[in-house]
């Protein structure tokens, strides 16, 4: 949500929180959870086309059941037991004949005997969906929040207006960084996060990674490795900077490098609902290559001669000897 524009995060912000404080409102708005498809229920017009369970053909003029762009008997539907309303809660009920009726109804019941009996009775109403915790900013995170997005955008505007994709990949690599995966707009983000907040600092932990701001985690991770089999699992979300700097040559060579002031933000907002939110981490460790195994004989690849366990280093498929100086032509 990040990089929306400030009108857009309100609009998401006031729909999470009708979600949050009234459930049962949020979904008579048509918001949150999508409501599941309704089955409709036809003659089959043409009698070419065919059940997706039993794959046999629906005959002319006979009942079959549609759901999501899929057409069944009706027998077959029922056993799938994807669909738990009434008969006459299907689509296309009410313009059956009362034979047709019937036969759905001993398939699927009536809707008022599946309801609960309390429901039915006028007991009470249904009950409604427990509020969940709201998380909210204050007014003061609002204001700076909303002067981030402003900034950014008016940045990327000015960037999008001026400067072609090459202008943007040599703008990173100057700074030390580089293209990734997700086209013009991922680039784009990329480099507008490093004006207007300073270029994020190489990784602590492995000392050589990159640090990418992400979306999903709400913070910035490492692209680096720790070894040469483990990713750097490395995330925060107040990096060390150093300034953004544009070449000379560039400037030379594009006016608009030469005389805009990129407006300069100390540090990255995060909204109180981001700050709950724990760093995801790309991707878990895999398992240790170097593993132990017991040397039997001499005739083994590696012979142990106390006798005992030896460790073996395997690469890319090969076991590697650690004491060998050069590799032995076989």
């Amino acid at each position: 949500m990040e990089w929306l524009k400030w009108e857009d995060q309100e609009r998401v912000r006031a729909r999470i929180k009708v979600i949050q404080e009234d459930g049962a409102a949020a979904e008579e708005m048509g918001i949150g959870t999508p409501k599941p498809a309704v089955p409709k229920v036809e003659h089959a017009k043409a009698g070419s086309g065919k059940c997706f369970t039993c794959k046999e053909k629906i005959p002319k003029g006979e009942l079959r059941i549609g759901y999501k762009a899929s057409n069944y008997h009706p027998q077959c539907f029922q056993t799938l037991n994807v669909y738990q309303g009434g008969a006459d809660e299907i689509g296309g009920f009410e313009d059956l004949i009362d034979g047709e009726k019937q036969a759905l109804e001993k398939l699927f019941g009536k809707a008022a005997e599946k309801r609960p009996a309390k429901e039915e009775n006028g007991e009470g109403p249904p009950k409604k969906k427990e509020k969940t915790e709201t998380v909210e900013d204050d007014p003061e995170t609002l204001k700076k929040l909303k002067k981030q997005s402003d900034t950014l955008w008016a940045v990327r505007e000015k960037f999008q207006e001026n400067l072609d994709s090459h202008e943007m990949e040599e703008l990173l690599l100057a700074n030390g960084r580089y293209k990734t995966k997700g086209g013009p707009d991922k680039m784009l983000d990329q480099l507008i996060d490093c004006a207007v907040f300073g270029v994020p600092a190489k990784c602590t932990k492995c000392e050589n990674g990159t640090l990418f701001f992400s979306t999903s985690a709400h913070a910035y991770q490492c692209m680096g490795n720790i070894s040469e089999y483990t990713r750097c699992m490395h995330s925060t979300r107040k990096p060390d900077r150093v300034p953004f700097r544009i070449p000379s040559k560039m400037k030379k060579s594009n006016e608009f490098l030469a005389s805009y002031q990129i407006p300069q933000l100390t540090e990255r907002v995060y909204s109180a609902a981001m700050l709950k939110e724990v760093p995801l981490e790309k991707a878990k460790p895999g398992p240790s290559l170097t593993r132990t195994v017991g040397a039997t004989s001499e005739k083994s690849f590696l012979s142990s001669k106390s006798g005992g366990r030896q460790k073996m280093l395997v690469k890319n498929g090969c076991t590697v000897d650690p004491a060998a100086e050069k590799a032995e032509k076989l």
